[in-house]
């Protein structure tokens, strides 16, 4: 069975809604569409953590992997 390059595959998944659409905006810079999937739940219940997922294409999601580790590096860096 053939992988479809266009299915979604999560690549992370955040406590914020907010946390979510900078990761997206950050691939979205890179060349990688990403969606944030899980957002809409904060409208019902603002104060409960919950997992936001950022989803990427299959195709695009060993870029987004990599990109993702090395912001986690300059983070860790940073502090």
């Amino acid at each position: 069975m053939a992988v479809d390059p266009d299915g979604p595959q999560v690549v992370a998944s955040l406590l914020t809604e907010p946390e979510a659409v900078a990761l997206a905006g950050n691939f979205e810079s890179l060349g990688i569409r990403a969606h944030v999937w899980g957002a809409n739940t904060s409208i019902a219940w603002p104060d409960v953590p919950r997992d936001v997922q950022v989803v990427v294409r299959q195709a695009d999601l060993a870029r987004a992997k990599e990109a993702l580790s090395q912001l986690r590096r300059q983070g860790s860096e940073g502090h």
